[in-house]
């Protein structure tokens, strides 16, 4: 049980951090216009 638990959260959880990679990048690319 613990597993079927642990994958999606380990999946939400790499792609959040993918998420806030790529904003980090644009943010450092060209500053943020209007957020």
């Amino acid at each position: 049980m613990p597993q079927i638990v642990q994958l999606p959260d380990l999946a939400a959880l790499n792609g959040c951090f993918r998420l806030l990679e790529g904003i980090a990048a644009l943010s450092e690319s060209q500053p943020p216009a209007a957020a």
